[in-house]
């Protein structure tokens, strides 16, 4: 409760002409400011809603803080599609509730925010929103969603048998740049291999190495001097241990 009464004493409800944001200027664009979040969104508002996904987005700023040992230095934009749908020229994939290209876009319907399984989505945009925070966006795709896909706190079993149906493994130097520019078959390949590297590389070298490698590509780094830094081994032979990590388990094999 007193959060709820720090982040109503917070709020900042303005009326923008949506021009200014390149939404339909039919529209008003409404914005709320929580403690480290500014929302977004257009039309109809329902305050107790916005309020209550306020407050999770701040129990992900919580959890994956402590998690990650990093914070943002301000607040984290955060824009809002009520209707559940991305702009026409998002470049996203159909099934997505939300992405990350330098704010939060959530495409969430007012009906489907008190889905407790948004909780994994908010989860999983906040740990980007982070992770480029944190490494001024020199970071690798693989990295950066494998982080993301770790903080929903779900099991690898999936990661794993996507990675075993496929029969192959994509280098991990290879899935630096954005999966969108993957061919379609090889997308979800892609995930399952940068969940299963973010697993190896916590279960082997912990949470300290991980936020030590975010420090060294804040301080832009090269990658793979950044991971010989934490690893005490060159990035091939993390890729190797990785893809050895995996035999016997139905994740790869070890070609």
């Amino acid at each position: 409760m007193a959060t709820r009464r720090l982040l109503i004493l917070s709020a900042v409800l303005l009326a923008l002409t949506a021009a200014a944001a390149g939404a339909d200027p039919a529209l008003p664009l409404r914005k709320y400011d929580s403690r480290h979040f500014t929302m977004r969104f257009e039309g109809r508002e329902d305050p107790a809603l916005v309020w209550a996904l306020l407050e999770r987005l701040e129990s992900a700023y919580r959890d994956v803080g402590r998690r990650l040992g990093a914070f943002p230095g301000s607040r984290v934009p955060v824009m809002l599609y009520t209707d559940g749908t991305f702009p026409a020229h998002a470049s996203v994939p159909h099934w997505a509730q939300g992405l990350f290209d330098g704010q939060i876009r959530l495409a969430v319907s007012w009906a489907a925010l008190s889905e407790e399984s948004l909780d994994t989505t908010l989860r999983h945009e906040y740990t980007h929103a982070l992770i480029h925070a944190r490494t001024r966006g020199n970071v690798p795709t693989w990295l950066s969603e494998g982080l993301a896909i770790v903080a929903e706190d779900r099991g690898a079993d999936e990661a794993r048998r996507v990675m075993g149906n496929a029969g192959h493994v994509i280098p991990l130097d290879a899935l630096h740049g954005s999966f969108m520019a993957l061919p379609p078959t090889q997308v979800s390949l892609a995930y399952a291999e940068s969940e299963t590297a973010v697993r190896y590389l916590l279960a082997r070298h912990g949470e300290a190495a991980v936020r030590i490698l975010l420090t060294r590509l804040g301080e832009a780094r090269d990658f793979a001097a950044a991971i010989q830094d934490v690893t005490g081994g060159t990035y091939a032979e993390f890729q190797s241990a990785w893809k050895r990590s995996l035999v016997g388990t139905g994740g790869a094999s070890s070609g």
